[in-house]
C-alpha cells in the first residue's frame, strides 16, 4: 500500500482547481511591487530636491547627448561669456516628491489591506465610536477568511500528525515507542 509522506498546506484554494493554492505573496505581489516602486521614486524625488546641481558655465557651449547627474553634481559648461556670477551659474529645477504619487501610495497600501482583510477594528484602531453590537457584526465578518484558512491549517496539521504517528509506529522501536 502507497503511503503519502507529506501534507499540503493550503492557504486560499486555488480558482482554478489546480493543486497550487494561493498565498499572501500571490496576492499581494503586483500590489507590493508597486508599493515598492513609488516608495523608491517618492525618496528619489526628495534626495533630488534636497541635493542641488546644475550647471557651472565656464563657456557657452554645451556638448550634445544625454547628460546624467549623480545628487549634488555641478556640470561645467565650455564657452561661457563673462558677466555676473548667477548668470554662469544654473541650478537644476527639480520639483520634489509627487503629491500625486504619495496619494497614489496611500491608495495601493490600503489596497492591499482589504486584500488581506486586516480592517481598522481587527488591530483596535477604529476611531470613530460604533456600537458594541456593531463592532461585534464588523469583527465577525472580518474574521471569516481568517477563519476559513485557520481551518484549513488545522486539518493539515492533524493530517500531519497523522503521518508523524504512522511512521513512529511502523518504525520505532517498541520501547522507544511506548516511552515516546
Amino acid at each position: 500500500e502507497r503511503k503519502n509522506y507529506w501534507t499540503k498546506y493550503g492557504f486560499i484554494p486555488a480558482p482554478d482547481g489546480s493543486f497550487y493554492d494561493i498565498g499572501f505573496g500571490t496576492l499581494t505581489d503586483n500590489l507590493g511591487a508597486a508599493v515598492n516602486t513609488i516608495i523608491n521614486q517618492l525618496i528619489d524625488a526628495g534626495t533630488l530636491a534636497n541635493m542641488q546641481g546644475g550647471f557651472i558655465a565656464g563657456g557657452t557651449k554645451i556638448r550634445g547627448g544625454s547628460m546624467k547627474f549623480a545628487p549634488g553634481e555641478w556640470k561645467r559648461v565650455d564657452g561661457a561669456t563673462a558677466g555676473p556670477l548667477r548668470d554662469n551659474i544654473l541650478p537644476l529645477q527639480l520639483p520634489g516628491p509627487s503629491a500625486t504619487l504619495f496619494q497614489l501610495l496611500g491608495m495601493l497600501i490600503e489596497a492591499v489591506q482589504n486584500i488581506t482583510s486586516v480592517s481598522n477594528i481587527l488591530t483596535g484602531n477604529q476611531e470613530s465610536q460604533t456600537a458594541p453590537t456593531t463592532a461585534l457584526a464588523l469583527i465577525e465578518q472580518g474574521q471569516k477568511v481568517f477563519t476559513a484558512i485557520y481551518q484549513r491549517i488545522h486539518r493539515a496539521l492533524g493530517s500531519d500528525i497523522d503521518i508523524m504517528y504512522d511512521l513512529d509506529r511502523e518504525y520505532l522501536d517498541e520501547e522507544q515507542y511506548f516511552a515516546l
